[in-house]
């Protein structure tokens, strides 16, 4: 493909030696798995999020765990999930033991309505779960409506430099090969305001041990640990996190202002959900295989979202009252968006959606 979902090859062009130097850094410092350089990283990157704590773990889907357990959440609770979404949500849910109770979600831009979220609260509601999706209005509308609720968010997501974070909100930021930062490992940070989901996670992370006392072991946790050579890695990437935060918006705007003529027969999702490589921008069409098809034979890929496990109780079968999150599933597709993603192709991309759309239109009168 000329023009790839994540541009891996143009967004590690030139890194080689930055890759190689954060691995001899780490193994010259004898130091492998949760040093000094991770606790560089959680300064430095708390510093830049205007944030508490930062937790360096090891994957987006052990901070969820991690954030879960330091909330208490097991057998008998539950947690409140977007029925459509990255099956890591519903799959960590599953994994401390509670059950997913999932919401439909909005067709425009993939996140729950904040009455939805309300009336699937309960008494045995510990969190609700969210993924990216959503603009920056949603997800305040469904921050306010958990904590009026009295109930804790938790959600995965890219925050802007500086961002406002309100009491009650955890985040997962990923910051895999995928991701905006392109670690060299899969690895993810847990950051809050809240001394105790940080605490709670820090414990958890490293086999349930007590922060002070080595070897003690206070509660079963995981081996969800950050490694140094990763944390060397993205310490040297995260000057230029802003920058690539803002280009990628740039470019989900400009996506936008492209399809804009094509009316609802194509949409994209709003800018501020597009904050990873790896999960591209998401265009819902009527006309996606027709789509999908046009763009291949310009060499650019474009991906179906992945659907979770049939066995998932957050995925909706064909009769389950889950209107919106059912018309994800059959429109969705992913676009490439990545920092460097040069505005040209991003024409090109709008330009063969809309031309390709106008054709089907013609054919389906």
């Amino acid at each position: 493909m000329r023009i790839s979902l994540r541009g891996d090859t143009a967004r590690y062009a030139g890194l080689t030696d930055q890759i190689l130097e954060s691995v001899l850094e780490a193994a010259e410092a004898d130091e492998f798995i949760l040093k000094s350089r991770t606790a560089l990283f959680e300064t430095a990157f708390g510093t830049e999020l205007g944030a508490a704590h930062v937790v360096g773990c090891a994957s987006t889907a052990g901070g969820l765990l991690l954030v879960l357990g330091a909330l208490g959440c097991g057998p008998g609770d539950e947690v409140v999930v977007p029925a459509w979404g990255p099956q890591t949500l519903s799959g960590a849910v599953r994994r401390v033991g509670a059950l997913p109770v999932p919401v439909d979600v909005s067709p425009e831009d993939g996140a729950p309505d904040a009455d939805a979220v309300a009336a699937a609260v309960g008494p045995a509601t510990r969190a609700v779960l969210l993924g990216p999706a959503g603009s920056a209005g949603t997800r305040a509308r469904l921050h306010g409506t958990a904590l009026r609720l009295g109930v804790p968010v938790v959600e995965v997501n890219t925050p802007a430099p500086g961002h406002s974070w309100p009491e009650g909100v955890t985040t997962v930021v990923p910051l895999g090969p995928d991701d905006l930062l392109g670690g060299i490992g899969d690895a993810a940070a847990v950051v809050t305001d809240d001394e105790a989901v940080a605490r709670g996670s820090r414990m958890l992370r490293n086999h349930g041990q007590d922060l002070n006392v080595r070897f003690h072991h206070l509660r079963v946790g995981y081996n969800c640990r950050m490694d140094e050579s990763v944390a060397a890695f993205l310490l040297r990437q995260l000057p230029s996190y802003g920058v690539r935060r803002t280009a990628m918006r740039e470019l989900a705007d400009r996506y936008a202002r492209g399809l804009l003529s094509v009316g609802p027969d194509a949409c994209v999702f709003p800018a501020e959900a597009c904050s990873s490589p790896g999960a591209g921008l998401t265009l819902r069409t009527a006309y996606r295989e027709q789509v999908r098809t046009r763009l291949a034979a310009l060499g650019v890929e474009a991906v179906v979202p992945p659907s979770p496990p049939s066995d998932d109780p957050a995925v909706p079968p064909g009769s389950a009252p889950f209107p919106g999150a059912r018309r994800l599933g059959e429109q969705a597709l992913r676009l490439p968006l990545y920092p460097g993603l040069a505005p040209a192709d991003v024409d090109l991309i709008t330009g063969a959606v809309a031309e390709c759309v106008a054709a089907q239109r013609g054919v389906t009168r």
